[in-house]
């Protein structure tokens, strides 16, 4: 080496400084050429500007260093590797890293695959990053530059600052992901990578907006792996084994996360799947399941759901159109819509028109039906009018007194204005009788009337052809269905009083010519027949207000009465909304005619008029 001025050159001050002067050529006072005897003159050296002592020495090797690197030829491949000979030469002595090596952390000497990048900003390869490196940007060593040769100094590098694992290089996968990145790509090591810098990132102080990004570039690609194929991870769920006792894991394989695929304990990433959107939790896995729920047709796997669904009492946002399984006995079943089931089909009338679920289900999972699915507990007002309306359908029209009783005791147990008006929009049938038979049909609203008058019902007894008039139960029989409240229902229905519709044509009128007026109280109304008229009226099921009673027994009291010689013939007409017309004729030996307050008796009738 030529000559130098003393400010460019050095006196080892140790030996062991010796192979890293060599390697970066730096200017060394050559000992052996003043036969060792120069060592003599340290003070004299150090005041000339020679570097007499480690930090003056550290100077000239930093300065040197950064010369080479920033020459034309830059730092040739040869040097970098005999420089981490260098190094591994000190490890030996001196632990590592020490403050007179600052300059080698400091500089962006690395050839990288992003460029020259200092140690800490680099990173040494090895199989952990080979998981990952296909589908993140890293700046990865480049051994084409230094030669697979730069392995060897691995431990070198990493004392020096260079990254070996995950968890010093989570910032740069993350500031490195590619997206979307493809699924075959990734693979099971690949995920579990991303896995671990995730990790990484949530224990440390947060960059925020970094984290946020990364895990939202993962959720948006189809990066798990499930039974059937990659997923989102907002489409997958991970399986807890404390579920175990309610679901299993194949009831819902194209959705769960495939574990044995990963090889290793993926539960142990709960917490980071949950960052990039897999589905973790109970409620989170309701809402996904359920989407998956109604593509099966296993009735243990859909009871199981079930299970899991009440079992975390799930909820969906809205409630609208959703279906519910019905088993058959033979294992298969079938997809109905919520709304044509009940929970309770308390005295088993609804068979034909609605599922009951206790039939099928254990009561514990009931109120899933209802809270989840819209299930109503009981069958609703339109229920009991569609069970009205099947009845009506029936090949004879009949309903039995059990069935026709059941449907009025639930109108007057939930009797309000509501229902009232539903009904008054909706009933097109009521039940109707003939006078000669018990049996009870279901007739339209216009062909019937209220026989609100039992004279003039009477004189229908012999017609046959149709009922004519509504139903009404026995007194004592059906305490829950009073007659008088149906009474006023049927009237706030439209249905017509045979009083005020039946035509009368009497063919001998009242008058002086043909008839006697004579005393009532002589023999017809007496003090006996008023007692009875007012018990009767007294009676709890007629409810009727005194005043209206005391009003009742003095028109029997102001009664008009003729005698004759003649009974009256009499046509009693009734017209149906129809336009059918039921006609019937009568001799009357007694007529009361209401409106004009008159009764006219027949004196001493025949044999054969009392026949009639």
């Amino acid at each position: 080496m030529l000559p130098r001025c003393p400010a460019e050159t050095v006196l080892l001050p140790d030996a062991i400084w010796g192979s890293l002067l060599s390697t970066l050529e730096v200017p060394a006072i050559d000992e052996l050429y003043y036969r060792n005897e120069i060592k003599h003159f340290v003070d004299e050296l150090n005041a000339m500007g020679v570097g007499v002592d480690t930090a003056r020495a550290t100077d000239l090797v930093a300065t040197q260093f950064d010369s080479l690197l920033h020459s034309s030829s830059g730092l040739a491949p040869e040097t970098v590797m005999a420089l981490l000979g260098c190094i591994r030469e000190l490890s030996q002595t001196m632990p590592l890293p020490c403050p007179e090596l600052t300059w080698l952390s400091s500089e962006q000497w690395l050839k990288t695959r992003h460029g020259y990048r200092s140690p800490s900003e680099s990173i040494i390869f090895s199989s952990k990053w080979g998981s990952i490196s296909w589908f993140v940007d890293l700046p990865i060593i480049d051994d084409t530059n230094n030669g697979i040769g730069i392995y060897k100094f691995r431990d070198e590098l990493q004392k020096l600052g260079v990254i070996t694992d995950f968890e010093g290089g989570a910032l740069f996968v993350a500031k490195g992901l590619r997206i979307p990145f493809e699924a075959e790509l990734v693979g099971a090591d690949g995920m579990v990578s991303l896995l671990e810098c995730i990790k990484s990132l949530m224990s440390r102080p947060p960059d925020e907006l970094l984290l946020t990004d990364f895990l939202n570039n993962i959720a948006k690609s189809r990066c798990l792996k499930t039974g059937a194929g990659y997923k989102t991870p907002e489409e997958c769920i991970l399986f807890d084994p404390a579920w175990e006792s309610i679901l299993k894991r194949s009831d819902a394989p194209k959705i769960t996360i495939d574990e044995k695929f990963y090889r290793t304990d993926i539960l142990a990433y709960k917490d980071q799947l949950r960052g990039i959107g897999a589905n973790v939790d109970p409620l989170g896995v309701c809402s996904l399941i359920l989407g998956l729920l109604f593509s099966l047709t296993d009735t243990s796997s859909i009871t199981r759901i079930y299970s899991f669904l009440s079992k975390f009492h799930w909820h969906p946002e809205a409630v609208s159109n959703l279906q519910v399984w019905i088993p058959n006995p033979n294992g298969t079943g079938v997809w109905v819509n919520s709304q044509d089931c009940v929970l309770y089909d308390r005295k088993d009338r609804f068979g034909s028109c609605l599922f009951c679920l206790e039939n099928f289900y254990t009561k514990e999972i009931l109120p899933i039906f209802s809270s989840a699915f819209g299930v109503a507990e009981d069958p609703s007002t339109k229920d009991y009018l569609q069970l009205w309306n099947s009845w009506a359908l029936r090949g004879n029209g009949q309903v039995t007194l059990e069935e026709c009783s059941f449907f009025w005791e639930y109108v007057f147990d939930n009797w309000n204005p509501e229902l009232e008006d539903t009904l008054k929009g909706s009933l097109t049938k009521l039940p109707a009788t003939m006078s000669v038979a018990e049996d009870i049909f279901l007739i339209s609203t216009g062909e019937v009337f209220i026989g609100d008058d039992l004279q003039l019902k009477k004189n229908f007894s012999g017609f046959d052809k149709a009922p004519l008039f509504v139903w009404f139960p026995h007194s004592n029989c059906l305490p829950s269905v009073p007659p008088i409240r149906l009474y006023e229902f049927y009237k706030s229905l439209g249905v017509r009083k045979l009083s005020e519709s039946v035509e009368c044509n009497v063919s001998h009128t009242l008058s002086l010519e043909h008839w006697e007026k004579v005393d009532p109280s002589e023999g017809l109304i007496r003090r006996g027949l008023m007692k009875i008229i007012l018990g009767f009226l007294a009676r709890p099921h007629v409810n009727m207000p005194l005043k209206r009673r005391h009003k009742a027994a003095k028109s029997i009291l102001e009664l008009s009465v003729y005698k004759g010689d003649k009974p009256n013939q009499v046509c009693y007409r009734l017209m149906q909304s129809a336009g059918t017309v039921v006609e019937v004729e009568k001799l009357k030996l007694v007529l009361w005619e209401k409106i004009r307050s008159a009764c006219s008796l027949k004196n001493q009738p025949t044999k054969a008029e009392k026949l009639i």
